[in-house]
């Protein structure tokens, strides 16, 4: 589980989500006359960086900017691409350029562009901006231990709350990945106290991630009851459960992990709800995201092979019959409750409401 940075300099909402674009955590400004005297360029290159960064800000979720944003986007990304004496000068428009790749989906390009800008730039103004978008194109590749270094150069470099306490729930989570649910347990709760620390400036929503995240990793890390205490935590903050099952803001690799935070989540609800009918319901929801969890898990395992390039076990690989124990554990409880009657009994209810 990741949430995707947010603009700094922007009032709007704690997330904006779906553009996969750094923070501004420095002030520019346009090429003066004097630059421009000095350097013929000057105003190209602020031309070039000026569109990409007008490009990735248009929204993702407002219907007027989703007709001109592929354009715009595409469009940057062509000109950058044109210009490799403009690129070779400024590693400006190289963070530009890999951030425009990366949101097109195109993440080795982005990794490839980053990697290369940062070795020949790594203490430029807008370097800890791209140690975050190199981050996440390591996390949509699913290479867990390189994204948690670059959230570590980022974490090095940052003094915003905010950001920061984003950084390291995405931290934790790439820790979680590499199986090192010590470490992913303390980062969690680092999260939680670095983003209620910022608090209100954005960051409600990283502490709420941040307590299901801890709810995971204490589960897989065999403390169950530590677990459901923080799954307490977790649906008062998010009653619904709307922020790790339907926000566009916050995504999953592999996207099936999502089914292992739902899950836990019903299994509080069936635990703890009071009314029978509903707990019953929940319990049937929580078997039914494990459920999915472990098809998508088995489903990788065939695609792939389950260890690393050095030869050791994928650690993720255990956690596989620990939700197979988690469907068993949700049928028993949905019996207990009643079972397929208990889900008519909801059903009516619902209708009368």
């Amino acid at each position: 589980m990741a949430r995707r940075p947010m603009f700094r300099h922007f009032a709007v909402a704690a997330l904006v989500g779906n553009l996969l674009i750094p923070c501004v955590s420095w002030a520019e400004q346009p090429p003066t006359l004097w630059d421009r005297t000095a350097d013929a360029t000057a105003a190209r290159r602020w031309s070039l960086h000026r569109a990409a960064t007008q490009a990735l800000m248009l929204s993702q979720d407002d219907p007027r900017d989703l007709l001109v944003r592929p354009t715009a986007i595409e469009t940057a990304r062509a000109a950058l691409r044109a210009d490799t004496d403009a690129l070779a000068a400024d590693p400006r428009l190289s963070f530009d350029l890999g951030a425009l790749e990366e949101d097109r989906g195109d993440h080795e390009a982005a990794v490839t562009i980053l990697e290369g800008a940062l070795a020949r730039a790594p203490n430029h103004p807008a370097a800890d901006d791209a140690w975050i978008t190199l981050a996440y194109a390591h996390s949509k590749l699913d290479h867990p231990e390189r994204e948690r270094d670059c959230y570590e150069e980022f974490l090095k470099r940052s003094i915003d709350a905010s950001s920061r306490a984003t950084a390291r729930l995405n931290h934790a989570e790439s820790e979680m990945r590499l199986g090192r649910l010590p470490e992913a347990i303390d980062g969690y709760r680092a999260a939680f106290a670095e983003a209620q620390g910022a608090a209100p400036n954005g960051s409600s929503d990283t502490a709420t991630l941040a307590v299901w995240g801890l709810v995971v990793a204490l589960d897989r890390n065999g403390d169950p009851v530590a677990s459901d205490h923080e799954a307490d935590l977790a649906l008062k903050l998010d009653p619904e459960m709307e922020l790790i099952g339907r926000s566009p803001h916050v995504f999953f690799v592999p996207a099936y992990e999502r089914n292992w935070y739902l899950g836990l989540g019903f299994m509080h609800v069936a635990r703890t709800g009071a009314d029978r009918a509903a707990r019953a319901k929940a319990a049937f929801a929580a078997k039914g995201q494990f459920e999915a969890y472990v098809r998508g898990a088995n489903a990788a395992s065939r695609r792939v092979a389950t260890t690393s390039k050095t030869g050791e076990a994928d650690p993720r690989a255990g956690w596989t019959p620990l939700a197979a124990s988690h469907v068993q554990t949700a049928q028993r409880l949905f019996e207990a409750l009643g079972g397929a009657k208990s889900l008519v009994v909801s059903s009516v209810k619902e209708g009368r409401d």
